[in-house]
This record gives structure tokens, C-alpha cells and sequence, in this order.
């Protein structure tokens, strides 16, 4: 590689007494020039190219032998011309020019350049130029992308609602910015140069310095939030402190008056519907207290007079009192149930139970109906279904208790068929159930009004055959609230089969054998006055309601029992200071003492071995009311209108 002679090269000046060295080597100092990356061109006195480096050829595309003899006036873009002579004129003056403009390459791209060029002097005049170009390709690239970005970041800047401010650890304001500049407690440029001692009030200099402290201490943002008079009125503020890399701080302040007043309207109105939703709940249990309590003592007197010596004619009135008493007690259930599924009160359940003791209690049901219209029962369970599962069993039995009830009843001749089917999925077993009739069938194009509240397919049908509307959108939301979903396809003149599917949870996988079976009535036998010989029992009843009162004792002594009797909860304890009981059956709603207070005394009163076990008897029959009565300390509870099995029933564990 050749190297430069110092002793033969002498450099271009812009001094005019300067004079070129006529021994220079040109060869030489051309492979200089071509090493060089930058481009580099040599003009005449003409300004046109005596030389250009490999370096410049590429630039413009073209090969350096090509650019002998052409001008820069060639390449350069015709809007920049004037940029050219401009310079021109600062080079034939002996001046050095620089400036940029846009070139034209031979594939007619142009690109932005920047050209510095010196004059060559000869005898002091100036003979043409020297020309270094760079290519600003790149570099204005870079730039336009960074311009975008500021911009971009301007414009993020700008939409934030936020003040921002830059202070160092002493608390004075380095910069700031603040689009909206109104919500300050001072304009932003009062804070520049200060400290925040001298601007802000003692109360929020304290906070701020104390929460820098902490951010420092834990590196982590520090947020709080303060109130200041600011344009007449008091605004909410919150302040996020970050610990900068530098050591300083940067603080965004935002506005939060309006969330502060959502805030507020969101918990008023949440305060509100909760109102309301207790208004609603508490009504609903009036209107099932005051509903139930009369009907107890209908159905109550109309069990106890059946099991009395009767003509024909009289039974027959009385089972129709019995009947439409049951019917009005399921309407009431219906709505009542429906009321606290629309108001989000209703939970499930999640305890074990056997499917198949759930299944068969609820085709037991149907049995007697079923026989009286010459139907058959079938159930069809798979082989592999679990014995055990875990779920709401009750809500299980109401809806296939629904769509049974509703099978017989639309069904005239035939059969009436549950299979029952499953699989396991993820969360556990998925369970489902055909409910499959030969009754009167329904049209397929109202099929999709089936389980709209209040709906009927037919107004005919509700004259003929009853009802309120009300079972199926029941079944329907609480075959979701089991995470599953109800259809139905039906055949007018043939039959329906309606169908649900629902998850439950496995305690275990073991499989039993199920058979198809045909179920036949079973005539249970009357209930007899020596169920008390086997299970003597001392029994205090707590019952404001006289009929209520006739109607239990009449029912206590058809299964050999007595009863002291207490209409509120003073008259419970003064009762358990004469004397002591096996069991009280615990009204819930009665005057001056209610059946809660009264069991809270007793329980404070009376050791767990010594005192009397309690049944709560409640009218409400609300989603809750078992539970509460359980947690307040009571050792069963029964439902009004009370049948006289079930309080057989309350009374045979009793524990002593």
C-alpha cells in the first residue's frame, strides 16, 4: 500500500498567497481519495469534475470515469440549484461552503447530501473546488423517525390528564408540564425554581416530602391523595411519586374530583338497591308469613279431618279443600321462588347425596297422580352413573320434580320415562337428564316461549289444565345457576321430551348397577297415636297464632303427644322456670320476644346437655331462613305449612 509522502503533498488553504506545489503527485494522490469512504470530487475552473472517488461514483450510481467532464448542476435536485450557485459564489470568493441538498441518482432516486467544499488555488485565483460529500440518508431517516416519536410522545403527553413535575430531593421544582393547568393550585410556572415550602400549604408539604422520603427508602411508587381549594372549590387530588434514576423525583397529580363524586353516586346507589333488595326481601317473607300462616291451618284441619270417619260426600269436599290448598301453597312457592332467583338471594347447596334416593323420592311423588291416570313410570339410569355425588339434591328434585308433575299432567294415556345419563368433564360429572311423556304434545314454532316467565303456549291449555307459568323459567334458571342448560322437542299429538343437563362434583367414582323399573302406588298407612308410647316426649309449643296453636296440638295428639302451649318468647321462659321440656317447637315470629331472642336466652341459660331441643316452625320459608335458624343455635326447622309426617319426623332424633 503506498504511503504519503509528506515532503510531496502540501495542503489546499483558503490563504490566496498559497500557491499549489506543481510536483504533487496526482496518481498518488488520487489512490488517497479513493480509500477515503466519504465522497470526494474535484472540479475545475469550470466546475466541472476533473476527479470523483469510487466513494461519490457509488453514491450517484454510476462509475467514476463516467463523471469526468459532467457538473454538479447535473446531479443536484432543480429545486436546490439556487443552493448550488449560492455556494459557488462563497467558494469563487475564497470562502469555504457547506451545505445540503438533494442529489438525483441515475435510477432517478433522490437523496438528501451535504457538501462542504474548498477552493484550489493557483497563482492566487481560485481554479475550481474541492468537494467532500456525505450521504444523509440515514441520519435523516433517524431523524424524521425521531421527530416522530417526539411527536408521538407530545401527543401521549399531551392526552394525559396528569401534571407533571421533575423536583429533587429537597422539593424543588426542576420542570414541569401540565396540559391542563386549571386544576393546579398555582400556575405551573410559579412552581419553577421554588421549593415547595414556599408554595404549597403546610398540611400537603409535610405528605409530599414524607411519601419522597418513602419512595427513596423503598424504591417502589409511593400514591396518595389530598384536597385543595383550587378555583373556587375544593378538588381531590392524586399524586404517584417515582424515584427517578438521578436521585430526583418525578410526581403526576391528577384530578380525581369526578371519580371522588361517582364514587360517592355509585355507593349512594349501591346503598340504595341494597334498600331495596332488603325492602323486597323483607316483603317477600311477610307475604310468605302472612300467606302460609292461614293456609297451615287450612291444610293442617283439612289432614286432620281426613283422617276422620267421613261420609263419601264430605271426603270428597275435603280432598278437594286439601287439593286446592296444596295447589295455592305451590303457586305461592313458585312465585316466591321465582322472586328470589330474579333478585340474585337464592344460593345452592354442595353436599353429598346418593342419585338414585334422589331420583326415586321424586318419582315417588308422582306415583299416586300417575296411577289414577292409568300411567306407567319408567326410569332408566346407566350403569356407569356415581352413587355418590356432590351438589343442591333439592334443587335437583324441584326440577325434575317440575317436568315430571308437568308430564302427568299433560299426559292422558301412555307412559311417562326418566333416563338419566352422564359423563365426566374437567370440573367433575355432568349429568343428563330426558324427561319423555305420550301426552298431548305441543306445536314446534312455541316451543321457544316454554320457559318465558308467566308464558303459556296455549291460553286454552291454562283453562284446561292450570298453572301460573312460572315452573319452567324456574326449572330454566336453576338449571343455570347448576351450570347447565334446558331444551325441550315435542310432537304435537305425540309427546314432548324435555331434557336438562347440569355439573356436579364426585366424592368418588363407584359405579352401580341401575335397571330399568316400573313404579307402582304405594298406600302409606295412617299414622298411628303409639308412635309417643315408644318415644315419650315433654313438649312446650311457642306459637302466637290461636289457630296455628289448634291446628299443631290437634296434629301432636294424632301421634299421642301433649303440648304446654307459650305465645311469645317471655312466656318460653317463664315456662322453662316451671318446669323442663324435651322439645320446643319455636315459632319464629311472635310478639315481645321473638323465637332468635328467646333461643339465644335459653342457650345462655341452660347447659347443651341440659336444655330442651328446639324446632324453629317459620312462615317464611325464605332462601336463608334454615341456615339462620341453624346459626342461632336451634336443632332443626320446619317449613308451614307443616304436614303432620314431617313433624313425625322433627321429633324422632331428639338426641336424649
Amino acid at each position: 500500500m503506498a504511503t504519503l509522502d509528506r515532503d510531496k503533498v502540501s495542503m489546499a488553504g483558503d490563504n490566496r498567497d498559497q500557491q499549489t506545489d506543481p510536483e504533487i503527485d496526482k496518481d498518488f494522490a488520487h489512490q488517497v481519495m479513493a480509500t477515503v469512504g466519504q465522497g470526494i470530487v474535484v472540479s475545475s475552473e469550470g466546475w466541472r469534475f476533473e476527479y470523483a472517488n469510487p466513494a461519490f461514483a457509488r453514491m450517484v450510481g454510476s462509475r467514476p470515469e463516467e463523471l469526468i467532464g459532467r457538473s454538479m448542476d447535473e446531479l443536484i435536485h432543480p429545486q436546490d440549484l439556487p443552493i448550488l450557485i449560492q455556494a459557488r459564489s462563497r467558494r469563487q470568493a475564497g470562502e469555504t461552503s457547506s451545505y445540503e441538498a438533494r442529489l438525483i441518482r441515475s435510477d432517478r432516486c433522490v437523496f438528501p447530501v451535504q457538501v462542504t467544499g474548498t477552493p484550489r488555488w493557483q497563482d492566487g485565483k481560485v481554479l475550481g473546488s474541492i468537494l467532500a460529500v456525505t450521504d444523509l440518508t440515514e441520519r435523516k431517516r433517524f431523524e424524521d423517525d425521531l421527530k416522530k416519536s417526539e411527536a408521538k410522545n407530545r401527543a401521549l403527553l399531551d392526552a394525559i390528564p396528569d401534571a407533571i413535575f421533575l423536583l429533587d430531593e429537597e422539593g424543588n421544582f426542576l420542570d414541569y408540564r401540565a396540559s391542563n393547568s386549571s386544576i393546579l393550585y398555582a400556575p405551573p410556572e410559579a412552581f419553577m425554581g421554588k421549593n415547595i415550602h414556599s408554595i404549597m400549604p403546610q398540611d400537603l408539604v409535610e405528605l409530599t416530602m414524607n411519601n419522597l422520603g418513602l419512595a427513596r427508602q423503598s424504591g417502589k411508587m409511593q400514591v396518595f391523595e389530598y384536597q385543595l381549594p383550587t378555583n373556587g372549590e375544593i378538588k381531590h387530588f392524586e399524586a404517584r411519586i417515582n424515584l427517578c434514576e438521578g436521585g430526583d423525583f418525578l410526581a403526576l397529580v391528577r384530578d380525581v374530583t369526578e371519580r371522588k363524586r361517582s364514587d360517592e353516586m355509585l355507593w349512594k346507589a349501591k346503598e340504595e338497591a341494597e334498600a331495596a333488595a332488603k325492602a323486597k326481601s323483607e316483603f317477600l317473607a311477610n307475604m310468605s308469613h302472612e300467606i302460609r300462616t292461614p293456609l297451615n291451618a287450612v291444610i293442617g284441619l283439612t289432614g286432620l279431618l281426613l283422617d276422620t270417619d267421613l261420609t263419601h260426600e264430605q271426603r270428597n269436599y275435603l280432598e278437594i279443600v286439601r287439593d286446592s290448598g296444596d295447589s295455592l301453597l305451590s303457586v305461592i312457592n313458585n312465585i316466591l321462588d321465582f322472586s328470589k332467583i330474579d333478585g340474585g338471594m337464592m344460593e345452592l347447596e354442595h353436599s353429598p347425596f346418593d342419585l338414585r334416593r334422589c331420583i326415586e323420592s321424586t318419582m315417588d311423588l308422582m306415583v299416586t297422580r300417575a296411577a289414577e291416570k292409568g300411567l306407567v313410570l319408567k326410569v332408566v339410569l346407566d350403569d356407569q352413573l356415581p352413587t355418590m355425588l356432590v351438589g343442591d339434591a333439592s334443587r335437583l328434585r324441584q326440577v325434575l320434580a317440575n317436568l315430571l308433575s308437568n308430564a302427568v299432567k299433560f299426559a292422558d294415556k301412555g307412559f311417562v320415562e326418566v333416563s338419566v345419563r352422564g359423563n365426566a368433564i374437567p370440573e367433575g360429572f355432568e349429568l343428563r337428564f330426558d324427561v319423555l311423556d305420550t301426552g298431548i304434545g305441543m306445536p314446534q314454532d312455541k316451543l321457544d316461549r316454554l320457559f318465558m316467565p308467566f308464558s303459556q303456549i296455549d291460553s286454552s291449555i291454562t283453562r284446561r289444565y292450570g298453572g301460573t307459568g312460572l315452573g319452567l323459567a324456574i326449572s330454566k334458571r336453576l338449571v343455570e345457576m347448576m351450570g347447565g342448560r334446558i331444551w325441550a322437542n315435542s310432537d304435537l299429538g305425540v309427546g314432548s321430551t324435555f331434557s336438562f343437563t347440569v355439573k356436579v362434583k364426585l366424592p368418588c367414582m363407584q359405579p352401580v348397577q341401575h335397571k330399568v323399573k316400573d313404579l307402582i302406588p304405594v298406600i302409606k298407612p295412617p299414622i298411628k297415636g303409639h308412635f309417643q308410647q315408644a318415644r315419650p316426649l315433654s313438649i312446650l309449643l311457642a306459637e302466637d297464632n290461636a289457630v296455628n296453636q289448634m291446628v299443631l296440638l290437634q296434629m301432636l295428639r294424632k301421634i299421642g303427644y301433649q303440648a304446654d302451649l307459650a305465645s311469645n318468647g317471655f312466656d318460653v321462659l317463664a315456662a322453662l322456670d316451671r318446669q323442663a321440656y324435651d322439645v320446643i317447637l319455636m315459632d319464629i315470629q311472635m310478639p315481645d320476644m321473638d323465637g332468635f331472642e328467646a333461643t339465644r336466652r335459653i342457650l345462655a341459660r341452660f347447659p347443651k346437655k341440659k336444655r330442651p331441643r328446639i324446632i324453629a316452625l317459620t312462615a317464611h320459608a325464605l332462601n336463608g331462613d334454615r341456615e339462620r335458624c341453624l346459626e342461632a343455635g336451634m336443632d332443626s326447622y320446619l317449613s308451614k305449612p307443616v304436614k303432620i309426617e314431617d313433624l313425625q319426623s322433627a321429633l324422632r332424633p331428639t338426641g336424649h
